[in-house]
């Protein structure tokens, strides 16, 4: 049900072409949700299964690359970064681990789907990551706020309907 749910959103945000990040972000909250009730090897089936749909059916290739390199895999890389200890480092590997899948996903933008929009990024590599690091920093801080919200409002209501 997350794999179908994110691949429909998904699916949604590669149609209209401005909200595929958006749907990315939004996707990625399935697997963070798998990741917080079913733990491993559920995860990582959600994340495995809307990668492998979304590569297949979105019209939009693009949108599955960035959900395959960063959107569906960096909920599961969180949860082991934050447990990491000074929390200086915790954040360092985060934003380590953040521009690498960057840099997988313009270069194998660039190099598979040949697009020449790439070549101005290319050109200013340096203002892409100046960028969209502080973003990325926004996306792991809403993802901190989702986490908090979901163990003390949602997740205590699941608890008392299902017992």
């Amino acid at each position: 049900m997350l794999t179908a749910l994110s691949v429909a959103i998904m699916y949604i945000g590669a149609l209209t072409g401005v909200l595929d990040i958006s749907a990315v972000v939004i996707a990625s909250f399935a697997v963070m949700l798998a990741d917080f009730e079913l733990r491993i090897p559920y995860n990582l089936m959600v994340y495995a299964g809307t990668s492998v749909l979304s590569f297949l059916i979105l019209p939009n290739k693009q949108t599955a690359l960035m959900y395959i390199l960063f959107g569906g895999i960096y909920p599961i890389i969180k949860r082991y970064l934050c447990s990491v200890r000074p929390r200086l480092l915790s954040y360092a590997l985060r934003i380590l681990s953040f521009e690498l899948m960057l840099t997988a996903i313009l270069w194998l933008v660039a190099k598979f789907f040949m697009l020449d929009d790439y070549t101005w990024i290319y050109s200013h590599l340096w203002i892409v990551y100046l960028v969209l690091t502080p973003i990325f920093l926004l996306y792991d801080y809403v993802i901190e706020l989702v986490a908090g919200f979901y163990y003390a409002k949602i997740r205590p209501k699941i608890a008392n309907l299902l017992t």
